[in-house]
């Protein structure tokens, strides 16, 4: 076993509006962290020492735009950073359906918010978002370009309950998306199912040292150990949250 890489590793506590997770810096194999630029330098960019980013709910069809996380988003603005509404989905021919709102986008700019929405995959595409290049390379091209459009802070990667068989797929996919929004200096989270205590067919498709070598953040979703129709217990059980946690340091913050 050779020795760890130096990585820095930080948490950011994200706020879903009406429940709570956490994000880990991703960086295994990365090279060597180079020193800190100077924040007065023209250009310089720096890791936030804490993130807070809110959730934002879409309001229900038929309803207006101040419902929704629209309320929560404006009373609690002052303890966030940032918000990651819930936008866009990724289709089968590569292209992203949008349901964003400006009245949402211009509210959380002047509140001072950092924007990150959520690309998700839309039912019954993952097969040919995961598994055809040419569709991965035009969803990923169509990412950067409405982060471009919009000016986003960047995005969160949330392609949730992925087959197993689609493991190697979700790394091709954020190893081709990460450098493109490198590229235009754009923040990448993933969201990632926890590992310790979770049934494969749910985790098995998000590999942490790999992924972590293509994004910025790693998002666990430490929430939903149990839910309505499971046994009894807890949403977030202390120690199954930090066996997780310890699990994804021990995997992400170095390489063996």
């Amino acid at each position: 076993m050779r020795k760890c890489k130096l990585t820095t590793i930080m948490l950011l506590i994200v706020v879903v509006l009406s429940s709570l997770s956490l994000l880990l810096l991703a960086g295994c194999g990365k090279p060597a962290p180079k020193p800190l630029p100077n924040p007065a330098a023209p250009g310089a960019s720096l890791k936030p020492a804490r993130m807070v980013i809110g959730y934002y709910e879409n309001p229900w069809p038929g309803t207006p735009d101040q419902t929704g996380s629209f309320p929560s988003m404006k009373t609690f603005a002052k303890s966030m950073t940032g918000v990651g509404p819930f936008w866009y989905k990724a289709t089968a021919d590569g292209t992203l359906e949008a349901k964003d709102s400006q009245l949402v986008y211009d509210t959380a700019r002047g509140l001072g918010m950092k924007m990150y929405p959520l690309i998700t995959n839309k039912t019954g595409a993952t097969d040919a978002i995961m598994g055809d290049a040419a569709v991965r390379t035009k969803v990923t091209d169509n990412i950067v370009k409405i982060v471009q459009e919009r000016a986003y802070d960047g995005v969160n990667i949330d392609f949730e309950l992925l087959p197993k068989k689609h493991r190697e797929n979700l790394t091709a996919f954020m190893a081709e998306l990460y450098p493109k929004m490198k590229a235009i200096n754009k923040t990448v989270i993933i969201s990632v199912f926890p590992q310790v205590d979770v049934a494969e067919d749910v985790s098995g498709a998000y590999d942490y040292p790999a992924l972590a070598q293509n994004s910025d953040f790693l998002q666990i979703m430490l929430y939903d150990h149990h839910w309505s129709s499971s046994d009894p217990g807890p949403l977030a059980p202390l120690d199954w949250y930090e066996k997780n946690l310890k699990y994804a340091i021990e995997r992400s913050s170095c390489f063996l």
